[in-house]
């Protein structure tokens, strides 16, 4: 276990691997809300007048 430990605590050489992006102007298409269904949920993803995401889940 202390050599995990210390493993997973050293600095890595190797860049980050970071999920793909997506530009909210490409996934609103000047609309103000968008809906993403999930693995058969319905969720709303709203862009407030402030810029903000707000993601709700739609009952």
């Amino acid at each position: 276990m202390e050599t995990l430990c210390r493993s997973r605590n050293q600095a890595s050489t190797e860049p980050p691997i970071l999920p793909p992006g997506l530009d909210t102007r490409d996934l609103f298409h000047g609309n103000r809300t968008v809906a993403i269904n999930h693995h058969g949920e319905r969720y709303i993803l709203r862009l407030t007048r402030n810029e903000r995401l707000i993601l709700t889940k739609e009952v």
